[in-house]
């Protein structure tokens, strides 16, 4: 079984799992891994004996399965906290400039819009939102009420590329802050999946060291080779 078969494979599995029985890791998810794979390798020489104890040969090899897919799944993991992390960096070095770009704007529209009193009640409106969330809308909708005055901005020097870079921002930050601040009181999908396929690794692999212990519990040097770190 391929990596990428041995992952989708999990993946069924895990649909029989009852969600609130999901385990989180209690130790280095890598460290664990290089552990369940010394019970199967060991529990391989050792397969006859454990059957005799009655142990279904299926989960000693579902060890293999769920090790490989448990390593996918978190380095999928791993992937999207990087990502997520770098989000929340990013994110948070960004308020400075961007509020002092909105208000850059504001104070164009302003003075683009001195003599249209009609006009600066919007330019009020703009200056009415005080959270992060009305910051961002506010780039989009600045962009939008510029582009209905061209002439009004291009005659005190103001291009319409600069309309352009506050859409920009207002798509950047809108995508960052998603990322960044998103799914807080959430499982990521991610680590939900991670968490799942350790549980079911986690079950397999008690099971067979119970069994390990049974069959050699008068046999130390057998008995240690399945605590071996490798």
């Amino acid at each position: 079984m391929t990596i990428n078969e041995a992952y989708a494979q999990c993946l069924e599995d895990i649909k029989t799992l009852d969600p609130k029985k999901t385990k989180r890791p209690s130790e280095n998810v890598r460290s664990y891994l290089g552990k369940c794979q010394v019970v199967y390798t060991e529990g391989m020489k050792d397969v006859e004996k454990l059957k005799k104890a009655g142990l279904d040969e299926a989960v000693l090899h579902s060890i293999k399965t769920y090790v490989q897919g448990l390593s996918t799944a978190e380095a999928h993991w791993l992937d999207v906290y990087k990502r997520k992390r770098d989000a929340m960096e990013e994110w948070s070095s960004s308020l400075d400039d961007a509020y002092e770009f909105k208000d850059e704007l504001i104070n164009d529209l302003a003075f683009a819009f001195r003599k249209h009193p009609e006009l600066l009640s919007r330019v009020d409106m703009l200056r009415e939102g005080t959270s992060h969330d009305d910051m961002i809308q506010d780039f989009k909708e600045i962009a939008v009420t510029g582009r209905k005055y061209p002439e009004l901005l291009t005659g005190i020097g103001v291009e319409a590329n600069k309309l352009d870079a506050a859409e920009e921002m207002y798509k950047h930050l809108f995508n960052l802050k998603a990322l960044a601040t998103g799914e807080r009181n959430e499982v990521h999908p991610s680590l939900q999946i991670r968490n799942q396929i350790y549980t079911l690794l986690s079950e397999a692999h008690k099971e067979v060291k119970e069994t390990v212990r049974y069959v050699f519990w008068r046999d130390t040097d057998n008995l240690n080779r399945y605590l071996m770190e490798r």
